[in-house]
């Protein structure tokens, strides 16, 4: 069996909604062991992968791991580990904008025209 080597890139994003329902933050998620936080991690986790999956990037993806979640502004924040594998693009300069750049498009396609493309990052479910 062949391993390739990967590259961990963190990144973090604010969550509006999951599916159609808005979310605030609560204390809950600061709990692993909470319902909220279970529901939330499988969530997040999901969309990253989703989303990755309609980007260039699918290729060299390897997976993400959600390792916490926290307020910011009074708004759920996910950070998050994602893992790719190692090659002259992915270990260079422009890969997290570019990341950050892909999944925002593949976001703002996939939400509702009538909702504000201002904000950060939507994860949906």
């Amino acid at each position: 069996m062949l391993f390739a080597e990967t590259v961990r890139l963190l990144m973090s994003m604010q969550v509006d909604r999951v599916d159609a329902q808005r979310i605030f933050w609560s204390g809950n998620y600061l709990n692993p062991n909470s319902v909220e936080y279970q529901t939330l991690e499988g969530e997040a986790s999901y969309a990253i992968d989703s989303s990755v999956a309609l980007t260039s990037l699918s290729d060299v993806y390897v997976a993400n791991r959600i390792n916490r979640f926290f307020p910011m502004s009074g708004k759920v924040t996910v950070n998050a580990t994602l893992e790719l594998i190692s090659n002259a693009y992915t270990t260079s300069t422009v890969v997290k904008r570019d990341i950050q750049r892909k999944l925002i498009q593949v976001i703002q396609v996939s939400i509702p025209r009538t909702r504000s493309r201002k904000r950060g990052f939507f994860l949906f479910g």
